[in-house]
């Protein structure tokens, strides 16, 4: 439970808007932790949804954009 102006970090792997091709889809993907990634876009939904407000992102691309990993800040209204 956070206590109004809390914030909390949340890191994860995280993949383009556009999602992932196909070869990332497959069930190595899946044990990886890849196929089911979402978007920065999604965690803040997502972090909404919770009453945090997203207060900073940086991210960090590999494999020509298409994934990274992401640290997400948010604040508790």
């Amino acid at each position: 439970m956070l206590r109004p102006g809390s914030r909390v970090g949340i890191t994860d792997v995280t993949v383009a808007e556009t999602g992932l091709p196909p070869e990332l889809t497959t069930l190595a993907a899946w044990v990886a932790c890849i196929a089911d990634a979402r978007s920065p876009r999604a965690y803040t939904e997502i972090l909404a949804g919770a009453g945090l407000r997203y207060t900073a992102l940086a991210r960090r691309a590999v494999a020509g954009g298409t994934i990274g990993y992401s640290l997400l800040v948010a604040e508790k209204s």
